[in-house]
């Protein structure tokens, strides 16, 4: 290989590590609401793709296609991060705990499930208070309630 072909197949490991590194540290602050962590394999999965197709394409001495690849890359990685953006929360798990933890006056348990899974087929954070007041907020909505009714305790759900 030439020190060309290095230096791009280089620019493309920094900037798809850059974008891996990016999502997964805003995805872990959302507890995997709506499955924002796995936004991380989808550059993974590109990179690959696109180190495969360029090593085919150096192999048969066929590097004229290399640009459109690479444009196609650059256009796929940046609609992935646009679409992250786009679909992951307003609210953090942290921020949603400490507005739940002011509103109410309580003190939250932490080691159950944080997610469920809510009527409208969207996750919203769940919390539990040392007296088994359960507690739900939608990151989306920016919308807090006292969940109440048979079922909605900690008991049984942090096993």
């Amino acid at each position: 290989m030439k020190k060309r072909d290095i230096a791009v197949l280089s620019a493309y490991l920094i900037c798809t590590v850059v974008a891996v590194v990016y999502m997964y540290r805003e995805a872990v602050s959302f507890e995997k609401i709506n499955s924002t962590v796995e936004f991380v394999s989808f550059p993974i999965s590109l990179l690959i793709f696109l180190l495969m197709t360029i090593f085919s394409l150096h192999k048969r001495d066929n590097l004229k296609n290399a640009l459109k690849v690479t444009i196609v890359f650059f256009i796929l990685l940046s609609g992935t991060i646009l679409v992250f953006e786009f679909v992951k929360p307003d609210i953090t798990y942290k921020e949603a705990k400490e507005k739940i933890e002011e509103k109410y006056n309580v003190s939250i348990v932490t080691e159950c499930p944080k997610t469920i899974l809510a009527m409208n087929e969207k996750q919203i954070y769940r919390f539990f208070t040392e007296d088994d007041t359960t507690f739900s907020f939608d990151p989306y909505k920016n919308e807090m309630e006292q969940l109440t009714g048979i079922g909605f305790g900690r008991t049984g759900m942090c096993e």
